[in-house]
């Protein structure tokens, strides 16, 4: 008889044992499922913040060479009025030197 209960103990202490660590375990997985939602969070935040500056870094792309050609547009049109002014100034020379032969020539009359 006191083996049988003995036995009847030991099972009531072992059920204890199993109900107390299957317990723990649910503790354990719900903090985890906890930590996973957490992490899942950070993730999609980090997420956004990946796509966002992926986009703002393509915008800066597509402005860069938008500067790159209207630099480009700029240094022809700044060649175009160089060679311009270089036409303009030899004109200039060319009619200084014309009004001075007619001024010589007209002195000569």
């Amino acid at each position: 008889e006191a083996l049988i209960q003995e036995l009847r103990q030991l099972k009531l202490n072992q059920k204890a044992e199993v109900e107390e660590a299957v317990e723990e375990a649910e503790r354990e997985m719900h903090q985890l499922h906890n930590r996973i939602r957490m992490l899942q969070r950070q993730t999609s935040g980090l997420t956004q913040s990946v796509q966002q500056w992926q986009q703002r870094n393509e915008d800066k792309k597509t402005e860069i060479a938008s500067l790159k050609k209207h630099e480009q547009t700029l240094q022809q049109q700044n060649r175009m009025l160089t060679r311009n002014l270089q036409g303009a100034e030899s004109k200039i020379q060319q009619l200084s030197e014309d009004r001075k032969r007619l001024i010589t020539q007209l002195q000569s009359q």
